[in-house]
């Protein structure tokens, strides 16, 4: 084999390797796309998750607040020791 045929060959062989790497390159530039898409939806659900917690956490106290308030009115206060007996009657207390 002379120069110009070995240097054919390899060009041949080098085209075809920088061709396998363009295309392993764009293949997992896209999987990497794929990923960060993933990663970002999983981000934007987490913090939506987060913001329902925090939401149903402060309508709970909300509701504590609520509830402790009647409890401590005047009409509960006289009501409750009839509540509680009545809670024994039936057998809940």
């Amino acid at each position: 084999m002379d120069r110009n045929e070995q240097a054919s060959d390899s060009g041949r062989v080098d085209d075809a390797m920088l061709e396998q790497l363009h295309e392993d390159h764009e293949r997992l530039r896209l999987r990497l796309l794929d990923l960060m898409k993933l990663m970002e939806d999983e981000v934007t659900d987490k913090v939506a998750a987060e913001r329902r917690a925090e939401e149903w956490e402060r309508q709970a106290h909300a509701l504590q607040r609520e509830l402790d308030a009647l409890r401590s009115t005047k009409v509960m206060r006289i009501v409750q020791p009839m509540r509680a007996l009545y809670g024994k009657v039936r057998g809940r207390g």
